[in-house]
């Protein structure tokens, strides 16, 4: 099912008699009765016996978790084996009515079915291994082991681009395979700076040693290690701010999927991401000068553990299991023959030294982000069909279980522990695999991010009944205009409740625009008081009046609105065309 973003009409003027006027709060507003927003957490487990063969036909008593190590109860649980009918384990439900076990089986949480996400990086993806990467993937797809409107093709060059949206058909699957058949010259240049920065290395050092003909025991780094120090900081420094890029992305990438509901997959494809880019240089020059002062701030500056962590935390709240895939597999990135450069330098047992280091180097991060959500790293492959096919057996074999967490929305980091109890069933030759956390969120912060989803991925969902209309462009500030939005709510949608003698009800939006031509995003958020209209008309709605400052050109608007009372929320989006001052906004 595609979502297809809706033609909205535009509106110059409004009628005040049928679309009373409600103006944003100064500021947010007391809700008028207490609600609870209880989040279940979600956790996917994999259980495999001791030859990797998944393990089926367990139940809830086989399981335990604890959070933050205190033991929690598993609230829901279910053992889904297919993407197309996951089957819930009612027997659940029928082991009696001790807290243990007395479960709440909810048959839409539960059926819900994952979504996959092709995320390929091109900021580290040359061309070695492309053509058998998009055979691979192209033959994965043609199997249907996951419905192609599951399949959401994300590409990330300079911005994140949307390639194949959710909703597409295998023909538009297809189509985006081919404009990724050509990787982007962005990753090709990765690699050539990575080769010039060791050749660099070697260049100082040889030129150093044939120029001063330096006789043992002198060596060449007496001399020359300051410019070695100085050209793998500038080479790390350079790579730390390419891995920052893709970590961004892929941190936009993981916010703007919480906002679907259920499990996601998102398999990361690169040539690798290291989380201490310059180590294998660094190693090098230690190796080539033993034994001589080096800047130990290099060795710690530069290490991206903690921010790769910070992401993996991010995904894991948002039930993103990431899966890396190492395009270039056991192909070498270095186009120069190691005989030839054996023939060249002078020291060729340093040259292999580093090709395994530098190999090592780009897998840790797949490895790191992999492990820290609950899903796998590959590396080591040539073809990469049978390792697809196991992600989606992975998508289609899991244990879904959740509980109540013993906090709510306090924003901490929450650690994970599933274990499986080991009477009868040999459980200590069970091997068990989950994300590790989650960092509990807000109700505003899911809010948010669900409205991303609404703004990347035409993502819509309008129980309210909300319609939308534009007003009258003014000019601003800044090369801005204000564009008055008319969120139009049906009266009989709200929920009013009396107020000090009064009907009353509350109302929050949130509005996130974008503009096509930059990419730049704004954000901005109203809360509303509401009266109910006396005496009410027949279709009557309530105009809640939302001002935006856009440039002129053309832009993408989400809006999420909430009822404060029921927390109801719809998310709508539309397209505006900002034209000079004093003409009406086009939207549709």
């Amino acid at each position: 099912m595609r979502n297809q973003k809706a033609l909205l009409a535009v509106m110059a003027v409004l009628s005040s008699a049928s679309t009373p006027l409600a103006q944003p709060e100064g500021s947010a507003s007391a809700l008028f009765t207490d609600s609870l927003d209880i989040q279940l957490i979600n956790v996917e487990v994999w259980v495999t016996d001791g030859q990797g063969n998944p393990v089926t036909g367990l139940g809830v008593e086989d399981f335990v978790i604890r959070e933050d190590g205190k033991k929690v109860t598993i609230s829901n649980f279910a053992e889904v084996r297919s993407l197309e009918s996951p089957t819930i384990d009612t027997t659940a439900a029928e082991l009696g009515s001790t807290p243990e076990n007395d479960l709440e089986i909810d048959p839409l949480e539960l059926r819900q079915e994952g979504f996959l996400i092709l995320y390929v990086d091109e900021l580290f993806s040359g061309p070695a291994g492309r053509v058998q990467l998009i055979d691979d993937l192209r033959g994965f797809f043609g199997r249907q082991r996951v419905p192609p409107d599951r399949v959401l093709i994300l590409r990330q060059d300079k911005d994140l681009q949307v390639e194949a949206n959710l909703g597409s058909t295998e023909a538009e699957l297809e189509a985006a395979l081919e404009r990724l058949e050509q990787p982007s010259v962005r990753g090709a240049q990765t690699w050539v700076d990575e080769r010039q920065a060791f050749r660099r290395l070697l260049d100082h050092w040889e030129r150093e040693a044939v120029h001063r003909r330096i006789e043992p025991p002198a060596v060449p780094c007496d001399f020359v290690i300051q410019d070695l120090l100085l050209e793998v900081q500038f080479h790390a420094d350079l790579s730390r701010a390419r891995i920052e890029e893709t970590l961004g992305h892929l941190a936009d990438a993981a916010s703007f999927l919480g906002g679907l509901p259920g499990p996601k997959t998102l398999v990361y494809v690169s040539d690798g991401l290291p989380t201490t880019p310059g180590a294998s240089h660094m190693s090098f020059v230690k190796h080539l000068c033993p034994d001589r002062p080096t800047d130990r701030r290099l060795d710690l500056y530069h290490g991206l553990n903690e921010s790769f962590r910070r992401l993996s935390r991010h995904a894991n709240a948002n039930r993103v299991t990431i899966y890396t895939l190492q395009a270039t597999g056991l192909r070498e990135q270095n186009t120069d023959s190691s005989a030839a450069l054996r023939g060249l330098r002078r020291t060729p047992e340093l040259l292999d030294r580093f090709a395994g280091e530098s190999r090592a180097e780009h897998r840790q991060g797949l490895f790191l982000l992999a492990n820290e959500t609950g899903g796998r790293a590959v590396v080591n492959r040539n073809t990469l069909l049978q390792d697809l096919e196991d992600i989606a057996e992975d998508m289609s074999g899991y244990y879904s279980l959740a509980y109540e967490p013993p906090h709510g929305g306090d924003g901490l980091e929450h650690r994970i522990d599933v274990r499986v109890r080991a009477g009868g069933r040999k459980g200590d030759q069970l091997r068990v695999r989950h994300r590790p956390g989650y960092r509990d969120k807000s109700p505003d912060q899911r809010m948010f991010e669900r409205l991303e989803s609404t703004l990347h991925l035409d993502l819509m969902d309008n129980p309210l009944e909300v319609r939308l209309g534009a007003g009258q462009v003014v000019r601003a500030e800044k090369n801005k205009s204000t564009v008055p939005l008319h969120v139009q709510v049906p009266v009989d949608r709200i929920t009013f409740l009396n107020y000090l003698g009064m009907e009353r009800a509350s109302f929050k939006v949130l509005a996130l625009a974008r503009d096509e031509s930059s990419g730049k995003t704004s954000f901005k958020h109203e809360s509303y008081r509401l009266t109910r209209p006396l005496p009410p008309e027949p279709d009557q709605r309530i105009s809640l009046v939302f001002e935006l400052e856009l440039e002129q050109g053309i832009h993408v608007v989400a809006l999420g609105i909430r009822d404060e009372t029921t927390k109801e929320t719809s998310f709508v989006s539309t397209s505006l065309e900002i034209l000079a001052p004093g003409t009406t906004a086009n939207s549709g």
